[in-house]
């Protein structure tokens, strides 16, 4: 099965509405469904997402980003039932409910639930002269 044709821009769809589009060039629906989809011999090595226009490097990645449009979250968390659409999202989640906080500053007592937090909460050590400074209009 290949990918062709149809551009939805800017859009979420149920994985029902998604199956419901209507390829305005080949006219058959879902013209775009993406499992098991294989490129002939000799085609770019990029995937193109032809609801929105993004390019991955793999099949891989572009079926895991059409979670995007259908809003598909197959995940769901057994503590609060938050769902996610990737396993890796659910997995950073759970670490929510643990109380764990295995990303420590190394120049305070502050901890934090990840490392993404840990670096933001980083920028907050910088020598004052290294941030940059807003200035109120309001004065």
């Amino acid at each position: 099965m290949m990918l062709f044709h149809v551009r939805v821009v800017n859009r979420r769809l149920s994985p029902q509405q998604f199956l419901q589009l209507q390829c305005s060039v080949c006219n058959p629906k879902a013209c775009v469904v993406v499992a098991g989809a294989q490129e002939p011999f000799g085609r770019s090595r990029t995937k193109t997402c032809q609801v929105c226009g993004k390019v991955y490097d793999n099949m891989t990645h572009l079926k895991r980003h059409m979670s995007v449009h259908t809003g598909e979250r197959p995940f769901s968390c057994s503590v609060c039932g938050r769902c996610f659409s990737r396993r890796d999202h659910l997995t950073r989640h759970h670490i929510s409910h643990t109380g764990m906080k295995p990303y420590s500053c190394s120049l305070c007592p502050s901890a934090f639930t990840s490392n993404q937090s840990l670096k933001r909460h980083m920028d907050s050590h910088q020598q004052p002269e290294a941030r940059p400074l807003i200035y109120c209009s309001m004065d």
